[in-house]
């Protein structure tokens, strides 16, 4: 069964986790790391008006310049609008279309009255994969190449901007030989979040070094500080839905494809997962 044979209605998640959008970013946050869960669905009396993920809290976070505590920082001034939807009897291709046509990881699913009744996911998209195209392609067919890769030394500062440039929410750490070495995502920098705006403030200072000094707490990170080295991968000739069971066990995103032992040739991501479904 292909996804112009599945609803998105057999595979969209019901239970909707809904953030005010005059909460506070910490209280979103909060609720966010209590529930497991990397996006919250924006909504006020009239129904919903938006997405909050992880990536906009980065994306605020690298770009805010107004020195404001994050309890005084809201919802509706971060968050991913205007509001993408599908029906909820339309086929699983057009949810993974409308994902990648507007770079968005997930859409509210609503019903003829245009009443929310759930949300579909790039993650839904990589579960229906897994249980319904099992033995279509493997991973050297729909991977991504070549890899967007950084070197252990590089400063956590040029990781966050080439994954900003490039759009992308993790890097491959790479040694000679494009030996793979480690992983590092947008959750990593932002875990680092203190000692990344303590050296953003000595960078931006105009003051003097000494300033710089009493500002800065501890050495400069590198991306070695942070990546993640039990980096899990996979031969680009297994079977896609192989990868995609990995990514739903171990809840990660990208998984580094080899064609030798820990060489990297590739990364296979959810998004290219959902290329897939979008046109199959």
């Amino acid at each position: 069964m292909g996804s112009e044979k599945t609803k998105v209605k057999e595979i969209s998640t019901k239970e909707v986790v809904i953030v005010d959008p005059s909460s506070s970013l910490i209280n979103a946050m909060n609720l966010m790391n209590l529930r497991g869960i990397g996006r919250l669905v924006v909504a006020d009396r009239d129904g919903a008006i938006g997405i909050f993920t992880k990536k906009d809290i980065f994306s605020f976070a690298a770009s805010d310049n107004s020195g404001r505590p994050l309890d005084q920082v809201y919802v509706y001034e971060i968050m991913s609008q205007p509001l993408v939807t599908v029906n909820e009897n339309e086929f699983v291709s057009v949810a993974a279309s409308l994902m990648l046509d507007n770079d968005i990881s997930s859409v509210i699913v609503s019903d003829k009255k245009n009443r929310m009744v759930g949300i579909v996911t790039k993650t839904d998209l990589v579960k229906f994969y897994m249980m319904k195209m099992a033995g279509k392609l493997k991973i050297r067919n729909v991977m991504s190449v070549p890899v967007v890769t950084v070197a252990p030394t590089n400063s956590v500062f040029y990781a966050a901007e080439l994954m900003k440039k490039r759009k992308i929410s993790r890097l491959i750490v790479v040694g000679g030989g494009a030996q793979i070495r480690g992983i590092v995502t947008l959750s990593d920098l932002f875990s680092a979040n203190p000692q990344l705006i303590s050296i953003k403030m000595v960078e931006e200072s105009s003051g003097s070094q000494e300033m710089g000094i009493h500002i800065l707490v501890g050495p400069a990170l590198t991306v070695e500080d942070v990546m993640k080295t039990n980096v899990i991968s996979v031969s680009e000739e297994a079977d896609v839905a192989y990868a995609a069971k990995l990514m739903i066990e171990r809840r990660i995103s990208g998984i580094p494809a080899t064609n030798l032992p820990a060489v990297l040739s590739g990364i296979l991501t959810k998004t290219d997962i959902c290329k897939v479904v979008a046109r199959s």
